[in-house]
C-alpha cells in the first residue's frame, strides 16, 4: 500500500502476517511521512504488535522514526525496512519502550541527521532490544557534529538493553561516532556478530561510552576510521569483555583496531591480523590512563609508524600467552611501545626482553598473513590473513601455565572452539 495521509497507527495487541503472500507485503510512506506509530498511550501497560513478512519503505519524519515509531511491544518477523529517514533520532525504528524482537530481518539504507544517532535503530532507556539473525546494512548517521553520538546502524542509550547474536553488520557508517553500532548501556551482549566495512571517524564498527558489553565469538573485519580506532573506540572507562574474536584488515589514523581512551577492557583468546594504523599502534592504541588486559591473544602483521603491534601512552597494558611476531613499525618498536603491567607474564615477544617475556623464538604461524601485491593492508581486495594456528613445531605449544589461564578467565574454548586447555595451555589464541 501507498500512504498517502500521514502513518498508520497501531494502538492494540495486532498480529499482521503476510507470509503466505508470495511477495509478502510492502508499506510505502512514499517520503511523506513515517510509516507506522505503535502507541496506545498508556506507557504503563504494554501492547503487543507483531509484524511478520512486511517490507516498510519510503518513511520519513522530522522528528524520530522514520519507519517505525514504537513504545509498546514490537516484534518483527522476515521483516525489511529499507529506505526510510529522519532529521532526529532512528531513520528506521526509534524503540522507545517496552521489548522489542527482531529475527530474520533486514535493516538497510536508513539514515538518521539528528545528534540522537541510530541511522538504523535508536534505542531509548528503558526498552531493550532481542535482535537475531539479522543483517544491517548500508545505515548511515550524517551528522558530523561532535555532538552527535552517531551509530550508522544502531544506537543503544544508557539505561536500554541489547543482545544481538548471529547478526551481520556491513557497510554502514557514521560521520562521528560509531559506524555499526554506539553502546551506552548495560547490559549488551554480541554474541556470534560479523562487523565487516563500516566506517566513521571514530570507532569504525563500535564505540562504547561507558559501557561494559560482552562480546563472544564476534569478526571484525575491514572496518575503518579516519581518526581513532578501526574497529573499536573505548570512552569513559567503559570495559568490556571481548572474548574468541578476530580483528583483521582494520584501519585507523591510530589503533588500526582498537583505541582505548580511560578505558579498561580484557580481551581473551583474540587474534589481531593486518590492522594498519597511520600514526600509533597498528593493532592497539592505549591512552589516558587505560589499563587494558590481553590473555592468549596473537598478534602478527600488523602495522604503524610506532607500535606496529601495541602502543601505550600513560597506559599500562597487561600481556598474559600472548604472541608478537611480525609486526612492523616504520618509526619504532614494531612490536610493543610502552611500559606493560609489572603482571604480565610468560608472552613471546619477537626481539622482546623483560619479565613479561617468555620466549622471542618464531612461533612458527601456520600461514603468515600478507597484504598482497598493493603492501597495503588498507587496500583488502588482495589481503590474505593467513593463519594464526600453531604447527607442530612451534615453541609457544605447552609454553603457558593453567593456572595462571584459570586465574584470569573463565573461557574453555580457544578462538576456533577447540578446547582451551590440551595438557598444558599453549601461548597464543589457538590451541594446538
Amino acid at each position: 500500500i501507498l500512504l498517502s495521509s500521514g502513518p498508520l497507527l497501531l494502538n492494540k495487541s495486532i498480529l499482521i502476517d503476510a507470509s503466505s503472500l508470495p511477495s509478502g507485503f510492502t508499506i510505502d510512506a512514499n517520503l511523506a511521512s513515517r510509516a507506522l506509530t505503535i502507541e496506545d498511550g498508556n506507557d504503563l501497560f504494554f501492547r503487543n504488535v507483531t509484524l511478520s513478512n512486511l517490507t516498510i519503505t519510503g518513511g520519513s519524519s522530522t522528528s524520530h522514526g522514520g519507519a517505525i515509531s514504537n513504545r509498546e511491544n514490537l516484534t518483527l518477523l522476515d521483516c525489511t525496512i529499507d529506505s526510510n529517514s529522519c532529521t532526529g533520532s532512528g531513520g528506521g525504528l526509534w524503540l522507545a519502550l517496552g521489548t522489542s524482537t527482531l529475527d530474520h530481518c533486514i535493516l538497510s539504507n536508513n539514515s538518521a541527521d539528528g545528534t540522537g544517532g541510530g541511522g538504523g535503530i535508536r534505542l531509548e532507556a528503558p526498552a531493550s532490544l532481542l535482535l537475531t539473525n539479522s543483517a544491517l546494512t548500508g545505515n548511515s548517521t550524517t551528522n558530523p557534529s561532535p555532538a552527535s553520538l552517531g551509530g550508522g546502524a544502531l544506537t543503544a542509550d544508557s539505561g536500554s538493553a541489547l543482545t544481538a547474536t548471529s547478526c551481520n553488520f556491513h557497510q554502514n557508517s557514521s560521520a562521528s561516532f560509531g559506524g555499526a553500532l554506539v553502546i551506552r548501556s548495560n547490559p549488551v551482549t554480541l554474541t556470534d556478530c560479523t562487523l565487516t566495512t563500516n566506517a566513521a571517524q571514530h570507532g569504525g564498527a563500535i564505540h562504547l561510552l561507558s559501557a561494559s558489553p560482552v562480546l563472544t565469538r564476534c569478526r571484525f573485519r575491514e572496518n575503518n576510521a579516519t581518526v581513532r580506532g578501526g574497529a573499536l573506540y573505548l570512552t569513559a572507562s567503559s570495559a568490556p569483555t571481548v572474548n574468541n574474536s578476530s580483528f583483521s584488515g582494520n584501519w585507523s589514523g591510530s589503533g588500526g583496531a582498537l583505541s582505548h581512551d580511560s578505558a579498561s577492557p580484557s580481551y581473551i583468546n583474540c587474534a589481531f591480523a593486518g590492522n594498519q594504523a597511520s600514526t600509533n599502534g597498528g593493532a592497539s592504541h592505549h591512552t589516558t590512563s587505560s589499563t587494558p588486559a590481553f590473555t592468549n591473544c596473537s598478534f602478527a602483521a600488523n602495522r604503524a609508524s610506532n607500535g606496529g603491534a601495541i602502543h601505550s601512552d600513560t597506559s599500562t597494558p597487561t600481556l598474559t600467552h600472548c604472541i608478537l611476531w611480525g609486526n612492523t613499525a616504520t618509526s619504532a618498536n614494531p612490536q610493543l611501545f610502552g611500559p606493560v603491567h609489572p603482571s604480565s607474564s610468560a608472552n613471546l615477544i619477537q626481539n622482546g626482553s623483560g619479565p613479561h617475556v617468555l620466549l622471542t623464538a618464531d612461533p612458527h604461524f601456520a600461514k603468515t598473513p600478507h597484504p598482497g601485491p598493493d603492501a597495503t593492508w588498507t587496500g583488502p581486495a588482495d589481503n590474505d590473513y593467513g593463519s594464526l594456528r600453531l604447527i607442530a613445531d612451534s615453541p609457544a605449544l605447552n609454553a603457558g601455565n593453567n593456572a595462571t589461564y584459570d586465574a584470569i578467565s573463565p573461557v574453555s574454548t580457544d578462538l576456533a572452539g577447540k578446547p582451551r586447555k590440551i595438557g598444558t595451555i599453549d601461548l597464543g589464541a589457538f590451541e594446538g
